[in-house]
């Protein structure tokens, strides 16, 4: 991508960065945000450092405590989710009601870790909102007319973790890809917009595809997030034009790869984001 823009300079009334945002709406999808912001950037680090001891959290017991939530999983039962498949080792998933004020089922926790990410998604979800205004300032849309699908989006705090992946490992639906194995197909992302923030990224391994229908790796710099759109965000403009791109995008790793976390916030007017 050819610019890092930095969150400061993320603004509807910027003259000379709506063109840059344009540029990349178009031609990526995404934006690659440096958070030179005082409270962002804390939200990014506790995020970045919750990642792991939140997934290696003694999964047996945490899966059990919480399996209740894999029957029937809702936004009235339960604030996350853990789940364990073919791709992934396991997701961890906490669940945020339209603000991102608390974590659904969690209000036992107040105070506790959970407030901590609630306020920090809080945080990211003023930064997406910046980003969407200046969206319906460039493609000159009505007033809120993507904004005010924030007012009820359900926002989603998500933790993968990709375990590695040994020479002679099935992984079903992994099929080798240039002396990679594809963990995640190739897709779009059904919902609004979502945020990647770097924890153990791996080489090479998130990978989207441009304009062009060309894939480029994604290579987080220090202090900096990930924002993509999904197909969601454009319905939001209709019927009004917005030719924004919506990105294809796939997750590889290699053989001897170690293991890799991720850590996702979703923007959705959905229940349950696919």
């Amino acid at each position: 991508m050819e610019h890092i823009i930095p969150y400061s300079r993320l603004s509807a009334d910027d003259a000379d960065m709506l063109p840059i945002v344009k540029h990349h709406a178009q031609t990526y999808g995404a934006l690659m945000v440096e958070a030179d912001d005082a409270p962002l950037a804390r939200a990014l680090h506790l995020l970045q450092s919750m990642a792991v001891p939140i997934v290696r959290h003694n999964p047996k017991e945490l899966y059990d405590h919480h399996k209740h939530v894999l029957d029937d999983f809702s936004l009235h039962k339960g604030g996350y989710v853990f789940v364990h498949n073919n791709s992934y080792s396991h997701i961890l998933r906490f669940m945020f009601l339209g603000g991102g004020t608390k974590i659904v089922g969690h209000e036992q926790d107040s105070g506790s870790l959970c407030m901590q990410l609630a306020e920090a998604v809080r945080i990211f979800t003023d930064c997406t909102r910046t980003v969407v205004a200046m969206l319906e300032n460039i493609y000159q849309l009505p007033p809120q007319r993507l904004l005010s699908n924030f007012d009820v989006s359900h926002y989603f705090l998500e933790y993968n973790y990709y375990y590695p992946v040994h020479e002679g490992t099935q992984i079903a639906g992994a099929q080798p890809v240039e002396n990679h194995f594809m963990r995640m197909k190739p897709h779009i992302d059904l919902w609004g917009i979502t945020l990647t923030i770097p924890v153990i990224s791996g080489k090479n391994a998130l990978q989207f595809m441009n304009a062009q229908g060309e894939y480029y790796h994604l290579h987080f710099p220090q202090q900096c997030f990930f924002l993509h759109f999904g197909a969601a965000l454009r319905e939001w403009a209709e019927p009004h034009e917005m030719p924004i791109h919506v990105p294809i995008h796939r997750v590889v790793t290699d053989a001897a790869q170690q293991e890799r976390f991720s850590c996702l916030i979703k923007f959705t007017n959905e229940e349950r984001p696919t």
